[in-house]
């Protein structure tokens, strides 16, 4: 509905930067990011130095496992913008896909800096914490989020893995399962949860979510695949 609006709008005025910028931020929301792309390079065409475009644009090519060309547009955005939170959160996701989370720590610790108690970059810091082994710190920032934003299904993914990495795995299966509810795009979502669902020994639920998680697109591991 909201892109219908921005169509007859787009009819009735000409074009301009923050038209193209929201409908490249619904494409985004749809998971239309070809299109969404070319909405933000629309907007950039009618005004290129708009850090707030060049980072959702980036963002989405992140989205796209382009993340190379993410981190160009992202330190560009940052350049033009230098205390834009989220460019600095994005240049942590960034990171962790290339498991580099002392680098992706030290991004996520400047959107912080720059706005403190944001509850994704509080979720995304939480997950570094995890992948790097530091079980109490990522509870800490993940239950935090949590309380601030209760709607966040990449929050409950985090709680859901990190009860996993303990060895609770009813709980972690109970988070995921909110989690992918919320958000079946969530990333790793149905991945995590097959993981926890073979340790607890449901095979037949564990091998259903691989087969979510291959239709949203993701690799699985040969190992998980085996067990299927």
């Amino acid at each position: 509905r909201a892109l219908d609006d921005l169509e007859y709008v787009q009819k009735q005025v000409p074009d301009s930067a923050n038209l193209h910028f929201r409908k490249g931020l619904i494409k985004t929301k749809m998971r239309k990011f070809d299109e969404a792309l070319l909405s933000f390079d629309r907007a950039l065409a009618l005004e290129p130095n708009n850090a707030e475009t060049i980072i959702n644009r980036g963002t989405v090519k992140y989205y796209m496992s382009r993340l190379r060309e993410a981190e160009q547009d992202l330190n560009k955005a940052l350049e033009i913008a230098p205390l834009e939170p989220n460019g600095y959160n994005a240049l942590a996701l960034i990171e962790v896909e290339r498991e580099n989370y002392d680098s992706a720590l030290i991004w996520v610790d400047r959107a912080l800096d720059l706005e403190p108690g944001q509850p994704y970059f509080l979720n995304n810091r939480g997950f570094i914490y995890l992948m790097m082994g530091k079980q109490e710190e990522a509870r800490k920032d993940i239950d935090r989020s949590i309380t601030i934003d209760p709607n966040n299904g990449w929050a409950y993914r985090n709680k859901g893995w990190y009860y996993y990495t303990v060895g609770n795995y009813p709980d972690a299966i109970r988070l995921l399962e909110r989690a992918v509810k919320l958000d079946p795009f969530v990333n790793r979502g149905y991945l995590f949860l097959a993981q926890a669902y073979f340790k607890a020994g449901m095979a037949a639920e564990g091998c259903k979510a691989i087969q979510e998680a291959q239709i949203n697109g993701l690799s699985i591991p040969q190992q998980l695949a085996a067990d299927c």
